[in-house]
């Protein structure tokens, strides 16, 4: 501002001026501006709304797609020819079947049903053939004779999930009945310590790297099984047989402490998880067995659903697959398939008496199983399977 700026506008202050102005027209002038910061603040909360309208709607149709069902299938079952003739152990994938047999382990396309690869001569005594993360392991059991070992008693092996070849060499595991199993996407050893306690081992799925061991507070037997496991949770469900009888529980993977129980009356059978936090397993009840259902983060028995009111035999048996339940009994010749978190009986499929092997699915829409050197698929869309 200059120096005759100043001063003028002293002079102007000086003598009170003030320029002459009609009072509607200021009326006027504030009304129309009033006007305009209402428009323009209408428009950006309309604007606003049309752009989380938009969103929601973006993410409305995405949600919709992604829950849109599969097209119904009708159930169909394929049969196969066991190769070799034996099947012991049975991996479905996606895309291929992989059967251990009484030498080698064989796999199958799903799409060709043809035998596309076979592994080396591996040993009568080899079982638990498991797939964690694209890892296909196997364990083998002691021999007598030349490969006996003084300091050990089973191996864990892995072979390539394509070609069937082994890789990175036989890893040994203590305990003459060690075994190996896939727990909700890890892999663990069961065996035996010098004192001949009894521990569960967490391993790399890639290398067998022991990643943790898992020692509960009793020498919990080898019937003892993990029957699932809680990352985030840091906690593991499994039976065991304390002092006082046998028990269900959890315990810390830290620690290996308990964190809850349930002692349970009889012997623990076919303990496996359900969906929604549950958990079921059988007992046996001198003349027959029973079916409950418990809740995992409670320890409190439920009512079993239909399950609850079945008379089983000895020789049935119990598993969980993609949120359902499977019991499977050689009498009735009949495979069921429940509802995981209820008990609710969804469907029954046929199968022969002596059917060897639980089903083994790839998902929830499909399940296989072994009998008299044939192997049988099944899949399709009912109240059980979703269309896998």
């Amino acid at each position: 501002m200059t120096d005759f700026d100043e001063r003028l506008r002293a002079a102007l202050e000086d003598e009170r001026w003030a320029l002459p102005a009609d009072l509607a027209l200021l009326d006027g002038a504030e009304a129309g501006a009033r006007r305009v910061r209402r428009r323009r603040a209408a428009g950006a909360v309309l604007g606003t709304l049309a752009a989380a309208t938009a969103v929601v709607l973006a993410f409305t149709m995405a949600r919709a797609t992604e829950r849109e069902p599969r097209p119904p299938r009708p159930v169909t079952s394929i049969t196969l020819p066991v190769p070799g003739g034996v099947a012991r152990e049975l991996v479905l994938t996606r895309d291929s079947l992989y059967v251990l047999g009484k030498s080698h382990i064989y796999r199958i396309d799903r799409s060709t049903r043809r035998v596309v690869a076979t592994s080396p001569k591996v040993s009568v005594a080899a079982l638990d053939l498991v797939m964690v993360e694209g890892n296909l392991w196997f364990s083998e059991r002691q021999m007598t004779g030349e490969r006996a070992r003084k300091d050990t008693f089973s191996f864990l092996n892995r072979v390539d999930a394509r070609t069937l070849q082994p890789e990175g060499g036989t890893i040994p595991v203590p305990g003459a009945m060690a075994r190996t199993t896939a727990v909700a996407g890890t892999l663990w050893s069961r065996g035996a310590e010098r004192s001949g306690r009894w521990t569960f081992t967490r391993r790399d799925p890639r290398t067998g790297q022991v990643l943790g061991t898992l020692r509960p507070p009793w020498n919990c037997g080898n019937h003892a099984e993990i029957a699932d496991v809680d990352l985030k949770a840091g906690t593991a469900l499994l039976s065991c047989q304390e002092p006082n009888g046998p028990v269900i529980v959890t315990l810390d993977l830290k620690t290996g402490g308990p964190r809850a129980q349930h002692r349970v009356q009889g012997g623990v059978y076919s303990l496996t998880p359900g969906a929604g936090g549950m958990a079921w397993y059988l007992t046996d009840e001198l003349t027959h067995l029973r079916i409950h259902q418990m809740d995992v983060a409670t320890m409190r028995q439920r009512p079993g659903g239909d399950l609850g009111a079945l008379r089983l035999t000895p020789s049935s048996l119990l598993t969980g697959v993609g949120g359902r339940l499977w019991l499977r009994s050689p009498d009735q010749g009949r495979l069921t398939c429940y509802d995981g978190a209820t008990g609710r009986r969804l469907a029954s499929y046929a199968m022969p008496a002596n059917a060897g092997k639980l089903p083994v699915a790839g998902d929830e829409g499909t399940f296989a199983y072994a009998s008299g050197g044939t192997i049988t698929i099944t899949s399709g869309t009912d109240a059980c399977l979703a269309g896998g």
